[in-house]
């Protein structure tokens, strides 16, 4: 997983089992394992991303966009695939890879602007 340039995660029903070196070097993860997100973002963005968690468990996968504070206080806008990893005999977890789009959002909006798009 630390080869992806994107951050990836896993977590259980409770918390966050495992994420990569991205992850915890731009957002700030090391202080994710073993939290959930309640513990870590304010409360609005926590339930979002906790309906997302429940959304891909029982779908079996779901893409959302989520802006996510880092850990020099940066926002940054993710597109973010969540899915259910099966586990025989035990519940679920949701692991997620999280690709950073915030400046193809950027570029996005100057070209709206222009009346391109």
């Amino acid at each position: 997983m630390d080869a992806l340039p994107a951050a990836a995660f896993i977590k259980d029903e409770a918390s966050t089992t495992l994420c990569n070196r991205y992850m915890a070097e731009l957002i700030g993860a090391p202080g994710w394992l073993g939290k959930n997100a309640g513990d870590l973002f304010p409360r609005e963005l926590a339930e979002k991303m906790s309906a997302d968690d429940r959304r891909a468990l029982a779908a079996g996968r779901v893409v959302v966009e989520e802006q996510v504070p880092t850990a020099d206080g940066r926002m940054l806008t993710f597109e973010t695939t969540k899915f259910a990893i099966p586990r025989p005999g035990k519940p679920r977890l949701c692991g997620g890879i999280a690709l950073d789009i915030t400046e193809h959002k950027l570029v996005e909006a100057q070209v709206r602007a222009t009346g391109l798009l």
